[in-house]
């Protein structure tokens, strides 16, 4: 490099520095532009990865299974047939149905409730918590509940109390806390009540025209893929006759509804950033123009000095290129840190350490 180049680099550099100093306030208003826009854009994508991340990680846990058949009749024997010859490990038998569960000897209203019959086995994964702990819903005596805590305050009971369902008495023997099988969007018909399946055929609600959803939760093996979960669908599909009448979920894909709903949130997200980013830009795009109008009479100056349309090209030029350059730095780094601060104003949106670095 000669020392002529050097010192033209040199010269560009100080008149960079020295053009700055004038239009400290329009060139820190770009710069917030730029970086908003792109800090809407990234937060946005980082948002979703954070979410989708953490569906992942804990797949089965969310799932309580490696894949989950759901149908609104009961399921035909060859469905255990085509279990048996896949050499699936484990079997959860779950039934969901709306009940009237109300409070004997008092005018309190009934309250609509999800009831779920459970057997042993279930869950296969992740861990139904309740207080006192370690009460599973396949070993309730035939007249026991679980309920979740909004249903008891509705009903005034605690544990220890008593719920009628289907005109028999059931005594709360727990509380619930929390449970796997619950990333669903759909509609709730309300709080939740868990029964052992002899404590569902004893509600007498099992009959005839009665809305039931049947379920049996699947566990292939210790080391199955998500390979071998589509091959069961596969085969059940292929080989069921009323295969048309059952729904398939696989740990990949645990909540096809959650999955939907969040890719339209991060469509309608996109664009919302997208458009920031474009007023940004706009935004930039004046106090560029204002700024170089009122520097016209300098860049007439440095021509007539003998600096070259190139030289006096660049010099403006990089100066915007490296405010742009700050700007998108600070955008992406503002944007990366929005699901660290949902988690800190919203822990229960980012559970379980949700994070796009992790």
């Amino acid at each position: 490099m000669s020392a002529e180049t050097r010192g033209v680099r040199r010269a560009l550099l100080a008149l960079m520095r020295r053009e700055s100093r004038g239009a400290r306030g329009r060139l820190f208003f770009m710069t917030t532009c730029l970086a908003l826009g792109v800090a809407a854009v990234t937060g946005v994508a980082a948002l979703v990865s954070a979410v989708d991340g953490a569906l992942n990680r804990d797949a089965r846990s969310l799932l309580a299974a490696d894949v989950s058949i759901e149908s609104r009749r009961a399921f035909p024997l060859e469905l255990e047939i085509q279990l048996d010859a896949f050499g699936v490990e484990e079997v959860a038998n779950v039934v969901e149905m709306g009940a009237m569960i109300s409070v004997a000897g008092t005018e309190r209203e009934p309250v609509l409730a999800e009831l779920k019959s459970a057997s042993p086995e279930y869950p296969i994964f992740g861990e139904l918590v309740t207080d006192p702990a370690g009460i599973r819903p396949g070993e309730l005596g035939e007249d026991e509940l679980i309920a979740a805590p909004e249903l008891m305050a509705q009903m005034a009971v605690g544990v220890g109390g008593s719920l009628m369902i289907g005109g028999q008495p059931y005594r709360v023997v727990a509380e619930l806390v929390d449970e796997p099988d619950r990333v669903d969007f759909a509609m709730t018909l309300g709080p939740r009540a868990f029964v052992s399946p002899s404590g569902l055929e004893r509600t007498g609600l099992v009959q005839f025209g009665s809305r039931l959803k049947y379920k049996r939760q699947v566990k292939i093996g210790p080391e199955a893929t998500a390979l071998d979960a589509a091959r069961l669908v596969t085969q059940v599909r292929e080989s069921v006759e009323d295969a048309p009448y059952l729904r398939f979920k696989t740990f990949d894909k645990p909540s096809p509804g959650l999955t939907r709903a969040l890719d339209r949130i991060a469509s309608y997200l996109g664009l919302v950033a997208l458009l920031s980013l474009l007023l940004g830009g706009i935004g930039v795009a004046q106090v560029v123009r204002a700024w170089l109008g009122s520097r016209t009479p300098a860049i007439a100056t440095l021509r007539s000095i003998g600096f070259r349309p190139r030289e006096v090209f660049w010099a403006y030029f990089g100066h915007v290129l490296v405010l742009s350059l700050i700007g998108c730095v600070i955008g992406i780094a503002v944007g990366l840190s929005a699901p660290f601060v949902v988690r800190a104003f919203a822990p229960d949106l980012m559970a379980n350490g949700a994070g796009p670095l992790q």
